[in-house]
């Protein structure tokens, strides 16, 4: 079946009993109303069984549909995508495949979740559909699930790096999800102040100038370690020497990076309400 380029001023229905072996061909079609293919069956094996690229239609159904082979959705422009998330077979190509609705609404996480259903397109990383998914979250006013599928393409990404930049990625995803879970930050926060104040109670270090220092605070001490910017009157004051210096430094870094996913995640909370 070959339509590429046509245009259809109704719907174009391949259903209830539509059976095809080869490729079915729509690149570049325009079709004003649906693009049914519930309860087709589709094989190509080690093809393409359905080219859509640069298809425009109002909506597509695919509720469910038997596939053996690649469906190509690469830059399709629709409405609607009706579909069963859980039921795709085979491989799919979503990169710039752009929609404004997906029906039935499922969670991303899940064995039917949407994230899933991602993991049936390209074997390589592609950043348009985890994007296009987190839009469309955040259309209907879900912004966890929306960071969820942002986190997952983090991971995604992270696969394809070389071995320190994977590292790297493994820390910043351990500390603060890569922004998208700041409760971890907070978290991590909570954590490195209690075991920092307990550290710099037992290991005092020693006054800069020995003649005229304030009162040793060591909670004060470790939360101005921590907490970039604010100073509490205790940092500048007293000299760690040793492990207790390392220790400081590594406050000071985790600070930065943890802080700043907590206001992140804030900002995130003020801009919504």
């Amino acid at each position: 079946l070959s339509g590429d380029g046509m245009t259809v001023g109704g719907g174009v229905f391949c259903q209830e009993g539509f059976r095809a072996e080869g490729d079915v061909r729509l690149p570049g079609a325009h079709i004003d109303s649906q693009v049914v293919f519930r309860k087709a069956v589709l094989s190509n094996p080690g093809g393409l069984a359905l080219d859509c690229e640069s298809m425009e239609a109002d909506s597509l159904w695919f509720d469910p549909v038997t596939v053996t082979g690649t469906v190509d959705l690469t830059s399709v422009r629709a409405r609607v995508l009706h579909d069963d998330p859980d039921g795709w077979p085979g491989q799919m190509i979503l990169d710039r495949f752009v929609y404004d609705d997906l029906r039935p609404y499922v969670a991303p996480r899940g064995p039917a979740g949407r994230l899933s259903w991602l993991e049936h397109a390209e074997t390589s990383y592609r950043a348009q559909p985890y994007e296009q998914l987190a839009a469309y979250y955040r259309r209907l006013g879900h912004d966890r699930e929306a960071r969820q599928v942002l986190l997952a393409k983090q991971r995604r990404r992270r696969a394809e790096f070389g071995f320190l930049r994977k590292i790297f990625g493994y820390t910043l995803d351990g500390l603060v999800g890569y922004g998208y879970v700041p409760n971890r930050a907070f978290a991590w926060l909570v954590v490195l102040f209690t075991a920092g104040s307990v550290y710099f109670t037992l290991n005092r270090p020693a006054p800069l100038d020995p003649t005229q220092h304030p009162h040793y605070q060591p909670v004060l001490y470790a939360a101005d370690q921590l907490i970039p910017v604010v100073n509490l009157g205790q940092a500048g004051i007293w000299a760690p020497a040793g492990a207790a210096q390392w220790v400081a430094a590594a406050l000071v870094a985790l600070g930065w990076i943890l802080v700043t996913a907590v206001v992140a995640g804030i900002t995130r909370v003020l801009t919504r309400t």
